[in-house]
């Protein structure tokens, strides 16, 4: 019953993506149009922003870094107004880690690209989130760290894990408490993967599955 309930709501929910896909010129307009009406009300883009995106000059991250590094002290992003609810990592690969700010609307759009992600998962395998078998999902541990108003730090797949929606959850073998910190994740994840039977194995970080 749960994959039947799954694969309904994520059936619709592509059928809608795919709407969206076959006029993407409109769709891209009216993606701006939201993204500025949140950002004109920001303390940083209140003065700065255009409406016409095509009037607003291209930026790359140098060009915010010294106004993030000076948020990390703040209850609220600058640039977009919201409450910060995380402080997502990047992973360093190109040199110091770098640290993004997460908010509600982050949190809204990213669930909303999680249905047609999840129906074609669900379309090329029978088992996927059925009543017998679970599924092994990899994100990164946790870490400590937090900002000085107490927002917590980490990866951001640890975050998406965490606010998956509860019938997704259900699936998982893996409680979040096992990516408390990477000692625990090493010592119990073979644990909780070898106590069910799993339709499949997922992970967006390598580092762990190189853990595992």
């Amino acid at each position: 019953m749960k994959r039947l309930v799954i694969f309904l709501f994520t059936y619709f929910k592509k059928k809608q993506f795919d709407r969206s896909c076959q006029d993407i010129r409109k769709t891209f307009f009216n993606s701006w149009e939201q993204i500025y009406q949140l950002l004109i009300l920001s303390p940083y883009w209140s003065n700065r922003l255009k409406s016409n995106l095509e009037d607003n000059p291209l930026t790359e991250f140098q060009d915010y870094s010294s106004i993030l590094k000076d948020s990390l002290d703040h209850e609220f992003n600058p640039l977009n107004g919201e409450k910060i609810l995380f402080w997502a990592q990047s992973g360093g690969t190109s040199g110091t880690s770098k640290y993004f700010p997460i908010t509600s609307q982050y949190l809204q759009d990213f669930q909303e690209t999680i249905p047609a992600f999840v129906y074609n998962l669900i379309s090329h395998n029978d088992k996927l989130f059925s009543s017998e078998t679970k599924v092994l999902y990899l994100v990164s541990s946790m870490t400590s760290q937090k900002s000085q108003q107490g927002v917590q730090k980490g990866y951001l797949s640890t975050f998406n894990y965490i606010n998956t929606s509860p019938l997704l959850a259900s699936s998982y073998v893996l409680p979040v408490s096992v990516f408390n910190t990477q000692d625990h994740f090493t010592q119990r994840v073979c644990l909780y993967a070898l106590s069910s039977s799993l339709s499949s194995i997922l992970s967006v970080t390598p580092l762990a599955i190189d853990l595992f």
